[in-house]
């Protein structure tokens, strides 16, 4: 379950506060940084800070993630059916960040995915999806159902 949590800017400091070394801990440093980066970029650090196997994300890598309520409407069993849906996570690749540069970020909070899903006649296609970066796993792309079939029907052609 993903939570939104406010916290002020003095607890914000004071976990921040933990990876400086100590002759940074009572300077500006501490306050500059809190105040120089948005919102979305302090969740990602401490996100990233507190989950020590946190992997940064690459274009071309493989995650799920779980879609919104009402997010690809589409019948959810036929997609577990299919290999493109498992848990109630569902496949994509990750295409590039959203942000206007032309580098790629890979803490930026949105990215553009690539996703499995099923179109009306219940044919698996890819679609271009925004997500935010915190809810997206990177995983092997063994994982994807669908596409360990995939590779062994060419494999066997």
């Amino acid at each position: 379950m993903s939570r939104n949590i406010t916290l002020d800017n003095n607890k914000v400091k004071k976990i921040i506060s933990t990876v400086f070394d100590k002759k940074y801990k009572d300077t500006v440093l501490i306050d500059a940084l809190v105040n120089m980066v948005s919102d979305s970029s302090l969740e990602m650090f401490i996100h990233i800070m507190f989950t020590p196997d946190y992997e940064l994300l690459k274009i071309g890598d493989y995650v799920k993630f779980k879609p919104g309520k009402y997010d690809f409407e589409h019948d959810r069993d036929t997609m577990v059916d299919k290999g493109i849906m498992k848990d109630g996570y569902m496949y994509g690749e990750i295409l590039k960040d959203t942000s206007y540069s032309d580098d790629f970020n890979p803490t930026y909070y949105k990215m553009l995915i690539n996703v499995f899903t099923i179109n009306d006649l219940g044919n698996i296609i890819c679609i271009d999806h925004e997500t935010k970066t915190l809810d997206l796993i990177k995983i092997d792309k063994s994982e994807i159902k669908y596409l360990t079939w995939l590779e062994k029907k060419v494999d066997s052609e």
